[in-house]
């Protein structure tokens, strides 16, 4: 199984549970704030994490993931957790809903395309602050 590291605050997803005790501790001691983070199962419900709102499946193999803040400003890191069935995937923000993320996973097929496929992954936003448009008007 594939680690997913979230170096800002030295914590791993994939390899351990992380609790939200345990990011809490990680916010007194770290930065002062938490980027977002969540475990999705295949069915697309959320597992656990922070700053999360919501996650689906919308339809085999591609899941729509909310959350709090405005994600605009954010860099995704993505890990699929099935790593026997030689699953790749793909996270990209969406304009349109400032605080989606969508998800897309799949399978290459031996012949040649791709194929969807269901499966659980986990996904760390790194989020700089939101940009004040007033401020860059301003200058």
């Amino acid at each position: 199984m594939r680690a997913l590291t979230v170096a800002a605050l030295g914590l791993t997803l994939g390899a351990g549970m992380i609790s939200a005790h345990d990011a809490a501790d990680a916010q007194i001691m770290g930065r002062g704030d938490v980027d977002p983070f969540v475990r999705v199962h295949l069915n697309g419900d959320p597992i656990f994490g922070i700053g999360y709102a919501s996650s689906e499946r919308v339809s085999p193999g591609v899941y729509r993931v909310e959350f709090e803040r405005d994600v605009l400003t954010c860099s995704t890191y993505l890990s699929v957790r099935d790593q026997a069935a030689d699953v790749d995937g793909y996270a990209d923000v969406w304009t349109a809903d400032p605080h989606a993320v969508w998800v897309a996973t799949w399978r290459d097929l031996a012949g040649g395309g791709r194929e969807s496929l269901s499966v659980a992954f986990d996904i760390a936003l790194r989020c700089s602050p939101p940009v004040d448009s007033r401020a860059e008007a301003a200058r």
